[in-house]
Protein backbone atom coordinates (compact mmCIF):
# COMPACT_ATOMS: atom_id res chain seq x y z
CA UNK A 1 0.00 0.00 0.00
CA UNK A 2 1.49 3.70 -0.75
CA UNK A 3 1.81 5.71 2.04
CA UNK A 4 0.87 9.01 0.02
CA UNK A 5 -2.81 9.06 -1.26
CA UNK A 6 -4.46 12.78 -3.23
CA UNK A 7 -8.47 12.41 -2.64
CA UNK A 8 -9.63 14.78 -5.54
CA UNK A 9 -13.06 15.85 -4.16
CA UNK A 10 -12.21 15.11 -0.93
CA UNK A 11 -15.41 16.73 0.78
CA UNK A 12 -15.64 15.88 4.70
CA UNK A 13 -12.40 13.34 4.55
CA UNK A 14 -14.73 10.06 4.54
CA UNK A 15 -12.65 8.55 1.95
CA UNK A 16 -9.06 9.73 3.36
CA UNK A 17 -10.33 8.12 6.51
CA UNK A 18 -10.95 4.63 4.93
CA UNK A 19 -7.26 4.76 3.20
CA UNK A 20 -5.60 5.78 6.59
CA UNK A 21 -7.29 2.63 7.82
CA UNK A 22 -5.27 0.40 5.09
CA UNK A 23 -2.31 2.14 5.94
CA UNK A 24 -1.73 5.45 4.04
CA UNK A 25 0.43 7.68 5.84
CA UNK A 26 -0.43 10.52 4.45
CA UNK A 27 -3.39 11.82 2.40
CA UNK A 28 -3.37 14.87 -0.03
CA UNK A 29 -7.23 16.37 -0.01
CA UNK A 30 -7.76 18.43 -3.17
CA UNK A 31 -11.61 20.04 -2.45
CA UNK A 32 -12.86 23.41 -2.85
CA UNK A 33 -15.87 23.71 -0.52
CA UNK A 34 -14.08 25.67 2.67
CA UNK A 35 -16.97 24.27 5.10
CA UNK A 36 -16.08 20.39 3.82
CA UNK A 37 -12.18 20.84 4.27
CA UNK A 38 -12.91 21.75 8.44
CA UNK A 39 -14.87 18.87 8.72
CA UNK A 40 -12.41 16.44 6.63
CA UNK A 41 -9.40 18.15 9.07
CA UNK A 42 -11.18 17.29 12.25
CA UNK A 43 -11.95 14.16 11.02
CA UNK A 44 -8.40 13.10 10.13
CA UNK A 45 -6.68 15.29 13.00
CA UNK A 46 -4.67 12.54 14.62
CA UNK A 47 -5.15 9.78 12.33
CA UNK A 48 -3.40 10.57 8.88
CA UNK A 49 -0.79 13.30 8.22
CA UNK A 50 -3.30 15.81 6.21
CA UNK A 51 -2.21 18.33 3.09
CA UNK A 52 -5.08 20.27 1.73
CA UNK A 53 -5.38 21.86 -1.43
CA UNK A 54 -8.51 24.46 -1.45
CA UNK A 55 -9.38 24.14 -5.10
CA UNK A 56 -10.69 22.57 -7.94
CA UNK A 57 -8.94 19.86 -9.46
CA UNK A 58 -7.96 21.17 -12.53
CA UNK A 59 -6.08 23.85 -10.26
CA UNK A 60 -4.12 21.42 -8.33
CA UNK A 61 -0.48 21.27 -7.52
CA UNK A 62 1.16 18.08 -8.79
CA UNK A 63 1.36 15.68 -5.98
CA UNK A 64 4.67 13.84 -7.05
CA UNK A 65 4.49 11.01 -3.65
CA UNK A 66 0.91 9.70 -4.24
CA UNK A 67 0.95 6.97 -5.13
CA UNK A 68 -2.82 5.98 -5.48
CA UNK A 69 -5.96 8.68 -6.36
CA UNK A 70 -8.81 8.19 -5.39
CA UNK A 71 -12.27 10.15 -6.23
CA UNK A 72 -15.54 8.71 -4.43
CA UNK A 73 -18.99 10.43 -4.85
CA UNK A 74 -17.39 13.24 -6.77
CA UNK A 75 -16.22 12.44 -10.50
CA UNK A 76 -19.97 12.53 -12.13
CA UNK A 77 -19.79 16.39 -10.66
CA UNK A 78 -16.93 17.06 -12.81
CA UNK A 79 -17.73 18.50 -16.64
CA UNK A 80 -15.74 15.58 -18.56
CA UNK A 81 -14.77 12.43 -17.31
CA UNK A 82 -11.77 12.43 -19.52
CA UNK A 83 -10.96 16.03 -18.91
CA UNK A 84 -11.31 15.07 -15.12
CA UNK A 85 -9.16 11.84 -15.42
CA UNK A 86 -6.32 13.87 -17.51
CA UNK A 87 -6.35 16.48 -14.44
CA UNK A 88 -6.25 13.71 -11.96
CA UNK A 89 -3.11 12.67 -13.90
CA UNK A 90 -1.59 15.95 -13.41
CA UNK A 91 -1.94 16.12 -10.21
CA UNK A 92 -0.54 13.08 -9.43
CA UNK A 93 1.75 12.28 -11.92
CA UNK A 94 3.50 9.12 -10.41
CA UNK A 95 0.28 6.90 -9.33
CA UNK A 96 -0.22 3.53 -10.18
CA UNK A 97 -3.62 3.47 -10.19
CA UNK A 98 -6.63 5.37 -10.03
CA UNK A 99 -9.96 4.65 -7.81
CA UNK A 100 -13.47 5.93 -8.73
CA UNK A 101 -16.22 5.27 -7.29
CA UNK A 102 -19.57 6.88 -7.88
CA UNK A 103 -23.27 6.97 -7.20
CA UNK A 104 -24.65 3.94 -8.60
CA UNK A 105 -27.52 6.23 -11.12
CA UNK A 106 -27.93 5.93 -14.65
CA UNK A 107 -26.46 9.03 -15.39
CA UNK A 108 -23.05 8.85 -12.88
CA UNK A 109 -22.55 4.98 -13.74
CA UNK A 110 -22.94 5.96 -17.74
CA UNK A 111 -20.70 8.79 -17.49
CA UNK A 112 -17.85 6.37 -15.53
CA UNK A 113 -18.57 3.69 -18.93
CA UNK A 114 -18.06 6.09 -21.29
CA UNK A 115 -14.52 7.03 -19.72
CA UNK A 116 -14.07 3.10 -19.43
CA UNK A 117 -14.22 2.85 -22.77
CA UNK A 118 -11.91 5.63 -24.12
CA UNK A 119 -9.11 4.61 -21.81
CA UNK A 120 -9.90 1.15 -23.19
CA UNK A 121 -9.43 2.40 -26.47
CA UNK A 122 -6.28 4.10 -25.45
CA UNK A 123 -4.74 0.86 -24.08
CA UNK A 124 -5.25 1.09 -20.24
CA UNK A 125 -5.78 -1.77 -17.96
CA UNK A 126 -8.92 -1.62 -16.67
CA UNK A 127 -9.21 -3.65 -13.14
CA UNK A 128 -13.16 -3.29 -12.35
CA UNK A 129 -15.86 -3.68 -13.01
CA UNK A 130 -15.42 -5.36 -16.14
CA UNK A 131 -11.47 -5.99 -16.78
CA UNK A 132 -11.91 -6.98 -20.59
CA UNK A 133 -11.33 -4.62 -23.40
CA UNK A 134 -14.84 -4.76 -25.74
CA UNK A 135 -16.52 -1.76 -25.77
CA UNK A 136 -19.30 -1.59 -22.54
CA UNK A 137 -22.07 -3.15 -23.85
CA UNK A 138 -24.53 -1.25 -21.58
CA UNK A 139 -23.82 1.95 -23.74
CA UNK A 140 -25.22 0.36 -26.35
CA UNK A 141 -28.46 1.54 -24.91
CA UNK A 142 -29.47 4.31 -23.55
CA UNK A 143 -31.70 3.08 -20.81
CA UNK A 144 -29.08 0.74 -19.81
CA UNK A 145 -26.03 1.17 -17.33
CA UNK A 146 -24.22 -0.61 -14.87
CA UNK A 147 -23.99 -0.42 -11.38
CA UNK A 148 -23.52 -3.11 -7.98
CA UNK A 149 -25.77 -3.40 -4.69
CA UNK A 150 -24.00 -4.00 -1.59
CA UNK A 151 -25.67 -5.01 1.52
CA UNK A 152 -25.50 -2.20 4.18
CA UNK A 153 -26.48 -2.65 8.20
CA UNK A 154 -27.52 1.00 9.58
CA UNK A 155 -27.79 1.05 13.47
CA UNK A 156 -31.73 1.65 13.89
CA UNK A 157 -31.30 5.72 13.94
CA UNK A 158 -29.97 5.91 10.38
CA UNK A 159 -32.29 3.31 9.01
CA UNK A 160 -35.18 5.37 10.24
CA UNK A 161 -33.44 7.90 8.48
CA UNK A 162 -33.09 6.24 5.42
CA UNK A 163 -36.40 5.72 5.05
CA UNK A 164 -37.46 8.96 6.01
CA UNK A 165 -35.55 10.18 2.98
CA UNK A 166 -36.53 7.80 0.32
CA UNK A 167 -33.06 5.72 0.31
CA UNK A 168 -32.98 2.24 1.02
CA UNK A 169 -32.09 1.37 4.60
CA UNK A 170 -30.68 -2.70 3.50
CA UNK A 171 -28.89 -1.97 0.32
CA UNK A 172 -26.83 0.78 -1.63
CA UNK A 173 -26.12 0.97 -5.41
CA UNK A 174 -22.78 2.47 -6.75
CA UNK A 175 -20.93 2.52 -9.84
CA UNK A 176 -17.40 1.60 -9.91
Amino acid sequence: VPTAWLDVGAGSGASALAVAARGAERVVLVERNAASIAIARKLLRGVVEVDVQASSLDKATPVDRAGLVVSAFSFGEMSSPVDALRAIERAAPNAKRTFIVDAGDRTRARRIQELRDALVVEGRAIEAPCPHTDPCPALVRARDWCHTRIAKELPDRLARFARNVGRDDEAMALSY
